[in-house]
């Protein structure tokens, strides 16, 4: 793929992000393309973790409502994202 081409496809999918996507999936955006780092996603993916550890609002359910399938989408995406950018 064209470097140029690939560059405005990251921009027009941050760029939709922003406007309609949640806090966390921007944070994670940048995170993957490096213009954010793991702070920013874990501080924007913490304000949907409940007290009791779990996480709500990532899939399709909306409630406040911890969640296992939530929870671990969020621990299989932040661990993907931690091998992929390790060092």
């Amino acid at each position: 793929m064209d470097p140029n081409a690939l560059t405005i496809c990251i921009h027009r999918a941050s760029h939709y992000l922003e406007t309609h996507g949640p806090p966390w999936t921007l944070a994670m955006a940048r995170f993957m393309t490096n213009q954010g780092d793991r702070n920013d996603v874990l501080t924007a993916l913490a304000k949907y973790q409940n007290d009791d550890g779990g996480w709500w609002g990532i899939g399709t359910l909306k409630a406040p409502i911890s969640t296992i399938s939530n929870t671990i989408k969020i621990l299989a995406l932040w661990y993907r994202y931690q091998q992929a950018h390790k060092g």
